[in-house]
């Protein structure tokens, strides 16, 4: 879709704007609209995350673990957009993961081991 080093460039109403585009989950999923709806109201959280996933990928890492990730980020005190820290649901660690890979195809695509859902569609 999008290479990492056009992200950085790009206004956060445009990064919304592809976030809504690039759905990991049919959007009618009561799980999924709480995970869509904070990464479209905290794209410093996305931000935060595909940084700490780039960085591990440009050291050499094949693969990354999105769930280190995301305990790094707490551990570091990411804040969200509203200023709160950063507190994202467990529950959302592979939507998150899922989310970076459709994103950014070309770079990122396969830097996860992520199971198959056993609720809705496929990623």
């Amino acid at each position: 879709m999008l290479t990492v080093s056009e992200w950085w460039g790009l206004p956060d109403a445009e990064k919304i704007r592809l976030i809504e585009v690039v759905q990991c989950r049919s959007s009618s999923e009561p799980w999924y609209e709480g995970f869509f709806t904070t990464m479209k109201s905290s794209v410093p959280v996305l931000d935060a995350f595909v940084q700490h996933v780039n960085r591990r990928r440009l050291l050499g890492g094949k693969r990354v673990s999105h769930k280190f990730v995301i305990e790094q980020m707490r551990y570091e005190g990411v804040r969200m957009s509203n200023g709160e820290p950063f507190n994202l649901n467990n529950n959302y660690t592979a939507d998150i993961a899922r989310l970076t890979m459709k994103l950014f195809d070309l770079e990122l695509g396969g830097v996860f081991r992520l199971r198959e859902r056993a609720i809705g569609a496929a990623a």
